[in-house]
C-alpha cells in the first residue's frame, strides 16, 4: 500500500466556495485550521437571491400524483411562498375542483424530494401536507415557479488577511446556520497550485 501526506507553504490567494448553502440565518464564522497559520482572515459574503425553476406541463406534470418534477435540484422547501406564472403564450393546470391555477398567483411549496414539489393554497396547508388537487387539464406551454421570499446564500468568501503557512497540512471549517439545523462542512487543501498559489 501507498500513503500520501500533503504539505503546503505561503499565503492563502482565493477560497471557492462550491456549496452556497440555502436559507442561511445567521453570518457564518469560517476558521482555518494548523498549517502554523498566522494573521489570516476571511470574510463570508452573504447575498440574497430568488429561486425561479422553468418546467413544461406536457412533461413534468403528473395529474395522477398532483407532482411538478425538475430536471434538477429545485432548492425549495415545505412552506416556501412561490408565484405561479405563464411564460409567453400558454394555458394554466386545471384543476379538480373546477378551474385552474391563477397566472401571477401566489401559492406554497411541498417539497416531495429535490427534483419534486406539489403546490398547496395556505402555508398551513403546505405544511400540513395537504395538496392541490391538479384536474384533468395539464396545461400547456413554459410555466415557472419563483420564490417571493429570498434566500440567503454564501456568495463568495473575502481574503481580508491571506496569512502565512509554513509545511503543514490545512483545512477550512466553517458552521453555518442554515433551517434545517447548521451542518459544519470542512474542506482539506490537497497541496501546490500554479493558479491559486496554495
Amino acid at each position: 500500500g501507498c500513503s500520501v501526506k500533503i504539505f503546503v507553504e505561503g499565503e492563502i490567494k482565493e477560497i471557492l466556495v462550491t456549496n452556497k448553502g440555502k436559507n442561511i440565518k445567521n453570518i457564518p464564522s469560517i476558521k482555518v485550521l494548523g498549517g502554523n497559520n498566522s494573521g489570516v482572515k476571511l470574510s463570508p459574503i452573504l447575498v440574497e437571491e430568488f429561486i425561479s425553476k422553468n418546467f413544461s406541463p406536457e412533461k413534468d406534470v403528473n395529474l395522477l400524483t398532483d407532482t411538478i418534477t425538475f430536471s434538477n435540484d429545485h432548492q425549495f422547501e415545505t412552506g416556501d411562498r412561490i408565484k405561479y406564472s405563464l411564460v409567453g403564450i400558454g394555458t394554466s393546470i386545471g384543476l379538480n375542483s373546477g378551474g385552474s391555477l391563477i397566472d401571477n398567483s401566489e401559492y406554497f411549496i411541498i417539497n416531495i424530494n429535490s427534483t419534486t414539489v406539489k403546490l398547496a393554497n395556505t402555508k398551513l396547508e403546505s405544511l400540513s401536507g395537504t395538496a392541490i388537487d391538479f384536474g384533468v387539464t395539464l396545461g400547456s406551454g413554459a410555466q415557472k415557479l419563483t420564490s417571493v421570499d429570498p434566500k440567503t446564500i454564501l456568495d463568495r468568501v473575502e481574503v481580508v488577511n491571506p496569512g502565512k503557512f509554513k509545511n503543514h497540512q490545512v483545512s477550512f471549517s466553517t458552521n453555518i446556520a442554515v433551517y434545517p439545523p447548521s451542518k459544519t462542512y470542512q474542506k482539506l487543501l490537497k497541496g501546490i497550485n500554479i493558479e491559486s498559489d496554495y
